[in-house]
């Protein structure tokens, strides 16, 4: 008898196959309808309202400014530079635009914060400033009456000198007391240099307390003026002294005060137009390796002749800034210290131990330092 094999393990088998070959394709096709679904559009309706394209923003046409009136703005503006001590060649202007170049260090915020100031005063003003350090620019535009007066670049350039002047300020009067206001002219926030009289009440005191505060000194020396009143108390120096009075009282004077570096004149006019006692005085100022300031109480004074001849370092008073005791007055003498300083790279000016003094360099020196002004030691501008 034979035996017959089934043979439904392969229909079974064949069958499976078939059955797992339409599942593929079943879900090969749903693969397929979903992807390409996820790139088509969405329906119209679907869409709530269609997107225009918004124009790029333009700025409105610009009417240019009345030629005289933009004139006028370009001066403030060339003035300012020429007061930060940027020099005419490094200024450019087109007509229509206006560039120059600046020291990398320009104290930017104080440089726009004037120029607007100014500005102000001729109906004019900045619009649209960008500051561009990446490279190294500032843009600006220069309105007059909201037009257009020119387009304005500073250019930043390392290298360009920051430092268009020297300043000594000699600070007279001192040793009649120590107070408040002393304190505050020995600890203020620039040099100056510090004149003391002999012989009163507070000289050594305060000569002591200003070299601990490094300041540099001078003996405020009295001399004879040509007219009114002076008191003689021991150091003045008179025209009608012998030779051995006038040298003894000059070596009295830094026997007081040794820290002194040297000597201007208080009052002297009568003096210092005197040669022979000059000669005397300066004499005396060699052989201690001492310096001579002359005050310039007389423009007749012989005293920087007299000194240059004997080789004694010397320099001379260019500027009283409080001649007037008045607020304007020394703001107006600080800036001839100033364009004294820039135009002959160095300047020497005389004030005196006052509040209002003391108020307005503390207003003025930061202001004149941000325009390149070097308060400096009186040494420092002796040849």
């Amino acid at each position: 008898m034979k035996i017959r094999l089934p043979e439904w393990p392969v229909d079974r088998l064949t069958m499976w196959i078939i059955v797992l070959s339409i599942s593929a394709l079943v879900l090969g096709t749903i693969r397929i309808v979903t992807w390409r679904s996820a790139e088509l559009p969405p329906p119209v309706e679907e869409t709530t309202r269609s997107e225009t394209p918004t124009p790029p923003a333009t700025r409105p046409a610009v009417v240019e400014a009345d030629p005289e009136d933009a004139a006028a703005a370009v001066e403030v503006l060339t003035r300012l530079l020429g007061e930060f001590h940027i020099r005419e060649n490094l200024i450019r202007d087109s007509g229509n635009t206006y560039s120059a170049t600046v020291p990398k260090e320009l104290p930017v915020f104080d440089f726009l914060a004037e120029l607007r100031n100014r500005l102000d005063k001729v109906d004019a003003r900045l619009e649209h400033i960008k500051d561009d350090r990446a490279r190294s620019r500032i843009d600006a535009e220069l309105l007059v009456d909201d037009k257009l007066a020119r387009r304005i670049t500073l250019w930043r350039r390392s290298g360009l000198k920051t430092v268009s002047g020297k300043a000594a300020i000699v600070i007279d009067d001192f040793g009649y007391s120590y107070n408040s206001l002393v304190k505050e002219f020995l600890l203020l926030g620039f040099p100056v240099t510090i004149s003391i009289i002999p012989g009163l009440d507070e000289s050594k005191r305060v000569a002591r307390e200003a070299a601990l505060a490094n300041r540099t000194i001078l003996v405020h020396m009295p001399m004879e003026p040509a007219e009114g009143k002076y008191a003689d108390d021991g150091f003045t120096i008179l025209s009608r002294h012998d030779p051995g009075t006038i040298r003894l009282r000059v070596r009295s004077a830094f026997a007081q005060l040794p820290a002194a570096v040297g000597m201007n004149n208080h009052q002297g006019s009568k003096v210092t137009a005197d040669k022979a006692v000059m000669k005397i005085v300066l004499e005396e100022l060699k052989r201690q390796n001492k310096i001579f300031i002359d005050s310039r109480t007389n423009s007749a004074s012989v005293a920087v002749e007299a000194a240059r001849s004997l080789r004694v370092p010397v320099a001379v008073n260019q500027v009283f800034i409080d001649a007037e005791d008045n607020s304007d007055f020394i703001r107006s003498q600080l800036t001839k210290m100033a364009d004294l300083a820039v135009a002959n790279g160095h300047v020497v000016a005389i004030g005196h131990l006052r509040k209002r003094t003391l108020r307005i360099l503390q207003e003025m020196m930061p202001r004149l330092q941000t325009r390149g002004i070097e308060f400096v030691s009186v040494t420092d501008v002796i040849p």
